[in-house]
């Protein structure tokens, strides 16, 4: 009997504790009751009816402990074949590859092929070094790593070429004095045919010096628009200098056909343009940083411009010359001096007469294209003219009210202004308009 039976026990208690927990209760079996013929019926006998034998008093049995496994070591997989390493790409020759492959609206570098590293065999269920525990192939992932892996290759491809393009577009041009240097050696003698313009006295001329500045002009450009342009803020002041010759030149060849056509109007509106640009012209290229671009053309320009201040001169003077004669045979051809000055009437019919027929004159000259240059003389001109008419307007009134006292003081002032006006005519060449008036 072992220490952990009671007295009075006949049945192992191991079996005991089952037959409780399979519901038998603790009367299957009895201690010993002599009272009895024959032991209760068991559970096994209730199963299998065989009889049951009387039961004998046995001593309780403690179950020996279960033996510990052998410990085995586990078997290793088999080794897989070791991981070598793609050998590195060779360096790259970026200023090569950005010249290959830049393009002007996008830069797209050369693909290259990928060599994967070699993939690792994972053993058999039924090979000797198969482990469901042991480490498999890494699986692709399909989620948010490859996307990022996608985006992150993206912007390190965009940002490569928005790099290179911004390096590229750094670079793409020569400086402001490289670049200024440069045209101006193209313009010191390209600026020769109309450096050498002779200032011209007749509208052929004109026309023939207009046509040199237009050709010279269009050439140089055609050269200097050749070279490789500045960059940055260089390239936009350049492009100025360009537009105003651009505009030179186009005026010099409206100044060509209209002096072609004899046209004074036409004449002198484009040689105003012309002179308007080329100063524009010049401003510009001197900001620039030019020495010949431009501004070596200057002498020919103003030649050009004298030339027509001249030709249009010498046609007003011409146009006004006659103007005044014709007034002077309107004022004087049928008066006479030593008969009608003695007539009060006749007196003051001479003095309104005189007076309109100077008005109109004044207006018919005042009519005339005005040569270029000339705007100011002209104009202090005719102010004093102006002043000369309103005094013999009142002389007229005068001499209208037989004021006799009145007609002797604005003889006085009305002799200080024509004299003073007739300076300024003789100055400008019309002498037959001022002092020498109906001489």
């Amino acid at each position: 009997m072992s220490e952990d039976s009671t007295p009075g026990e006949a049945v192992p208690w191991i079996l005991k504790h089952a037959a409780d927990r399979r519901g038998d209760g603790a009367d299957t079996n009895g201690y010993n009751d002599t009272s009895r013929d024959e032991a209760p019926a068991s559970k096994f006998r209730r199963v299998s009816g065989a009889p049951v034998a009387p039961a004998v008093a046995v001593a309780p049995v403690r179950p020996s402990p279960r033996p510990a496994p052998a410990r085995v070591a586990p078997a290793r997989p088999a080794a897989a074949p070791s991981y070598t390493p793609p050998p590195p790409p060779p360096p790259i020759d970026w200023d090569a590859e950005v010249e290959n492959n830049f393009q002007v609206d996008s830069y797209r570098p050369s693909p290259r092929a990928l060599t994967p590293p070699p993939s690792r065999p994972t053993p058999a269920p039924s090979s000797p070094g198969y482990s469901p525990y042991s480490p498999g192939p890494a699986k692709r992932k399909t989620g948010g790593g490859m996307i990022a892996a996608v985006v992150a290759g993206a912007v390190v491809l965009c940002a490569g070429g928005i790099g290179g393009g911004l390096l590229l577009a750094k670079g793409s041009g020569p400086s402001r004095g490289a670049f200024v240097s440069k045209a101006d050696d193209l313009c010191r003698p390209a600026n020769g045919p109309v450096a050498a313009i002779v200032k011209p006295t007749s509208y052929p001329e004109l026309a023939t010096a207009a046509g040199t500045v237009n050709t010279t002009i269009d050439a140089q450009l055609g050269q200097l628009r050749a070279l490789k342009q500045p960059r940055g803020s260089a390239k936009a002041d350049v492009g100025a200098v360009f537009t105003s010759l651009d505009g030179t030149s186009a005026a010099a060849k409206r100044l060509q056909e209209a002096a072609g056509r004899q046209d004074d109007a036409a004449t002198i509106a484009a040689t105003k343009e012309m002179s308007s640009a080329a100063g524009d012209a010049r401003t510009k290229a001197t900001t620039t940083g030019f020495a010949a671009c431009s501004i070596g053309m200057q002498t020919g320009i103003d030649a050009v411009f004298g030339g027509t201040q001249s030709v249009m001169k010498a046609g007003f003077v011409a146009q006004a010359d006659v103007l005044c004669r014709r007034a002077a045979d309107d004022i004087y051809s049928d008066f006479d001096f030593n008969a009608d000055f003695t007539d009060p009437a006749a007196f003051v019919a001479f003095i309104t007469h005189g007076n309109d027929v100077f008005e109109q004159l004044v207006t018919d000259i005042k009519g005339l294209p005005v040569p270029p240059g000339d705007e100011a003389t002209l104009a202090e001109l005719f102010a004093a003219q102006d002043k000369v008419q309103a005094k013999s307007n009142e002389f007229e009134g005068a001499a209208d009210s037989d004021d006799f006292d009145r007609l002797d003081a604005l003889d006085r002032e009305l002799t200080t202004l024509t004299t003073a006006a007739d300076a300024k005519w003789d100055a400008y060449g019309l002498g037959t308009c001022g002092s020498n008036f109906g001489a």
